[in-house]
């Protein structure tokens, strides 16, 4: 199986993902979230409480399907998006890659 077909299979394999620790930081994500002053608990809020699920234009690396979650942070006045890629690996868990952060936007 490649990856998640739609939004609400998306958000289901990305708990799962999180909470098996089936989840890997890109070096390009760890360096976007630097940048743009976003934590892990910020990202955990988005992964948490998504907002929006969509598909994301990006080819799959890892044979799977890549999605946006857009959320709020943990204080809840700025809208982050995370793109990423869902897949299974080699041993048939399913794995996620956080891929970037795109700049938050501040909510008024």
């Amino acid at each position: 199986m490649p990856g998640p077909k739609n939004a609400n299979d998306a958000k289901k394999w990305v708990r799962e993902a999180i909470e098996n620790a089936q989840y890997m930081p890109s070096v390009h994500f760890r360096q976007r979230c630097r940048e743009r002053g976003v934590t892990m608990n910020d990202i955990d809020a988005v992964f948490s409480r998504p907002r929006r699920v969509e598909p994301y234009a990006t080819m799959p690396k890892n044979g799977g399907t890549c999605w946006r979650f857009f959320g709020l942070n943990v204080d809840g006045d700025q809208e982050i998006a995370v793109g990423i890629e869902a897949f299974e690996d080699g041993d048939g868990h399913r794995s996620v890659i956080l891929c970037t952060v795109l700049p938050p936007k501040e909510i008024p």
